[in-house]
């Protein structure tokens, strides 16, 4: 006996099978319109949806973080440091 998850991901999985055929029978038509232009940012579309992204960033020394926590560490270290530059600063100046 099949879970219904199974049906969920097989149909999401046709859905989107039928969308991306949309889509290239979109293209496939602005080609033989000769339209050539739209028919390249209609694809461009297609390609940028699927970027993957990572995080990361560098510490106080240059080493690169890619964890989570550590990044948010990092974030919060460098925003005292600009807060902290600022509150000497205002106090010099008066």
């Amino acid at each position: 006996m099949r879970r219904k998850g199974n049906r969920v991901i097989i149909a999401c999985r046709k859905e989107k099978r039928w969308v991306i055929n949309q889509q290239f029978t979109a293209i496939k038509e602005e080609f033989k319109g000769k339209n050539p232009r739209q028919a390249y940012r209609m694809e461009q579309k297609i390609k940028d949806r699927y970027k993957p992204h990572t995080y990361q960033c560098k510490d106080t020394e240059g080493n690169i973080i890619g964890y989570k926590k550590h990044i948010e560490g990092r974030w919060t270290e460098q925003f005292e440091e600009i807060l902290n530059e600022n509150k000497h600063k205002i106090k010099q100046q008066h």
